[in-house]
């Protein structure tokens, strides 16, 4: 009899351990979905933010420019020519700059609790 009792005990401690192990991975997986979520929501805003920044200080520059040279189409094409070669740099250097960059970031925020 002590043995099917023991049994019984056994059968019940293990569906327990694997009752807890499965809440302890959906737990694991929210809080990396929502670390991520987040991460990926304040990352938008700030990019958004920076949009309207560079948008107007490129605006107030050519303004600028042209004032000095007398006229609005060499003013602008002047800061349009800086974004085509900053735009040109990047795809120049993206593969060993920008992507490993954004890896890595990307990685790191997938490893967060594995600590």
């Amino acid at each position: 009899m002590q043995t099917s009792n023991d049994i019984g005990e056994l059968s019940k401690s293990i569906k327990e351990f694997g009752y807890t192990q499965y809440e302890l991975l959906r737990l694991n997986v929210i809080l990396r979905v929502s670390t991520i979520a987040a991460e990926l929501v304040s990352s938008i805003l700030v990019v958004c933010l920076l949009f309207l920044f560079l948008l107007f200080i490129s605006l107030g520059a050519g303004f600028y420019i042209s004032n000095l040279m007398g006229s609005f189409f060499f003013g602008f094409s002047i800061i349009g020519a800086f974004y085509l070669l900053l735009a040109l740099i990047i795809l120049w250097k993206k593969e060993t700059l920008v992507i490993p960059s954004l890896r890595n970031k990307l990685i790191k925020q997938i490893q967060v609790g594995n600590d």
